[in-house]
């Protein structure tokens, strides 16, 4: 080993101890998933989150599919005890969050930390807008960079529209997807990277695509999030807006906080919440300027038809809606759009997903971005996909996973975007 690649190794592991230090411990923690069967079961989980045992619900209490409970380990003991006493059976999913959180950060040394997109690891903010603005520079015909605001933390909101432009005189129909709007959910900015990469730099392959549509990617919506769980909590969910809570609490869920029925079931005002709306809808900038962005580009004659949230985990294709047990009015529609997507993301590596509204599939989340983006009725077309894993590794997926599941994804991506096209003819 040479030494100057010796000497990089030890800055490495010297800046990863540093940054260490500030990271909260989840040593100990485990994932527990539950089952339940009745409406006292429901209720008895439900409670367990108010009882001060630090618990975070990763998959959302329901009778519909299994829960995934994430439990400190100094109340491990209690949480099981309680489950034990309302006949709530479990299974250690992730014995060790903390180890598992661990390897994941190890998994960056040796790796040059420069602005060098790669897929085997996840990147920091910098190095992924870095990269959107060289795609920019790279391919000036196809892609061109746009902001939309600033983050209370003053990062920039960026925003890449791809496509080619048509001297026709045709309006072409747009397709808007965000990714990292939940801090912690580090594979969404990954794999939407590796679209922008994909369209661009395999032209031939998705001509029709760059001649038919317009595509705009926020590849990190909540920049300030993503950036405290590098350095702070790798957990955080949130933004890091300052809510004057009496015991420190920051930051609103984003996607509590967009306007079509916002403050109803699935968020709360509890300004410690990981699911706290915000005191009002639009109260983030990070909201606020996808909101003024889609109006302001609609305004200038952008033919809005498809809205796609990249979120994780749970593998699953959802649509609207999520304030409601009822359905849209064009349910089916959509659902035939969720199954061209989810078809073809099946087809790469086999990865299965479950195709239905929120509330089908989930529990209410009312002030997602997929219900306004349907609700105001900007969009014809609004889906988020939950992409990997069903819980084995949650929300802390290994970086050997970033390329597969980006592959998948971006088949589902190729089949809607050419879905729109045709059906806009």
């Amino acid at each position: 080993m040479s030494s100057k690649y010796l000497m990089l190794l030890l800055a490495l592991a010297a800046v990863y101890t540093a940054a260490a230090e500030n990271l909260e411990s989840y040593e100990g923690a485990q994932l527990l998933r539950v089952k339940l069967s009745t409406p006292a079961q429901l209720k008895a989980i439900s409670i367990l989150e108010t009882l001060n045992f630090k618990v975070d619900f990763w998959l959302e209490p329901s009778t519909k599919h299994p829960v995934d409970i994430y439990v400190p380990q100094q109340h491990l003991s209690s949480v099981k005890l309680y489950l034990k006493e309302h006949g709530i059976e479990h299974e250690v999913s992730i014995p060790d969050v903390g180890e598992l959180i661990s390897e994941q950060a190890r998994s960056v040394i040796g790796i040059q930390q420069d602005d060098e997109m790669t897929w085997d690891v996840y990147h920091r903010y910098d190095t992924i807008m870095t990269f959107v603005d060289r795609l920019a520079a790279d391919y000036p015909d196809l892609a061109t960079v746009e902001n939309y605001g600033v983050s209370t933390e003053g990062r920039p909101l960026n925003i890449i529209k791809i496509g080619r432009n048509d001297t026709s005189g045709k309006v072409k129909p747009a397709f808007f997807m965000d990714g990292g709007m939940h801090a912690r959910e580090w594979i969404s900015p990954a794999i939407v990277t590796w679209f922008m990469r994909e369209l661009l730099e395999n032209q031939a392959e998705n001509q029709d695509i760059l001649d038919g549509l317009d595509i705009y990617i926020t590849p990190i919506a909540n920049p300030d999030g993503y950036e405290f769980t590098r350095t702070n909590q790798r957990l955080w969910r949130k933004t890091r807006s300052n809510q004057n809570s009496p015991v420190g609490c920051m930051g609103v869920d984003p996607n509590r906080n967009f306007e079509v029925e916002w403050g109803g079931p699935g968020s709360s005002g509890d300004k410690c919440s990981d699911i706290y709306r915000g005191p009002e809808p639009w109260s983030e900038p990070e909201t606020r300027g996808i909101k003024e962005f889609v109006e302001r580009k609609l305004e200038q004659g952008v033919n809005w038809v498809a809205y796609f949230a990249v979120h994780s985990y749970a593998q699953m294709w959802l649509v609207p809606w999520g304030w409601t047990y009822d359905l849209p009015p064009t349910y089916e529609e959509l659902i035939q759009f969720g199954n061209v997507g989810a078809s073809a993301l099946t087809s790469i590596h086999g990865t299965r997903y479950d195709v239905g509204s929120v509330t089908e599939l989930l529990t209410p989340g009312s002030g997602g971005s997929d219900d306004w983006a349907y609700g105001s009725g900007i969009f014809r077309y609004s889906q988020t996909v939950e992409v990997r894993d069903t819980g084995r590794y949650g929300f802390v997926l290994p970086p050997d996973q970033i390329i597969p599941c980006a592959q998948e994804t971006f088949a589902a991506i190729q089949a809607v975007s050419r879905f729109i096209i045709t059906g806009q003819k």
